[in-house]
């Protein structure tokens, strides 16, 4: 991660037009951002500055759930913010996901500030399970 940024998000779907928009536009919030078109590809992408991904389900044999299961079960990357976006409005599917470690689950289409102000509460909340708070000093009263 570049000084800077925010920090690098990660987007898995096939469908290059979405890809490209949110590419376009987390970049333009402050991030760095890659994109990869399926969730198997997803699995060779340096994963140690990422802070969120955004993983279409897909019907493959590695699916979006299928990354993310992986990631939330690795101590190393537990930590990374996931989102699965899908056209697929199941509630058995959106269930499976939240259950899974998903941090939140938006159906296509979606409204692209919609997305972004979701992703950016992903972050926000991620960032504040990491920081350790720094030990209280306790000034002895002056006597």
């Amino acid at each position: 991660m570049s000084l800077n940024t925010l920090g690098k998000i990660l987007i898995v779907d096939s469908d290059e037009n979405i890809s490209a928009l949110l590419c376009v536009n987390f970049r333009s919030e402050g991030y760095d951002v890659v994109a990869v078109p399926n969730a198997d590809m997803a699995k060779d992408v340096d994963l140690s500055d990422v802070v969120l991904i955004i993983a279409d389900q897909m019907y493959e044999p590695y699916s979006g759930i299928s990354l993310l299961k992986d990631l939330k079960r690795s101590p190393a990357t537990r930590h990374i913010g996931f989102i699965i976006c899908s056209i697929i409005d199941s509630e058995r599917l959106i269930i499976e996901a939240l259950d899974a470690g998903a941090d939140d689950y938006i159906v296509k289409p979606f409204f692209l500030r919609e997305i972004v102000a979701r992703s950016r509460s992903v972050i926000r909340r991620h960032s504040r399970r990491h920081i350790i708070p720094a030990p209280r000093r306790y000034d002895s009263p002056e006597v």
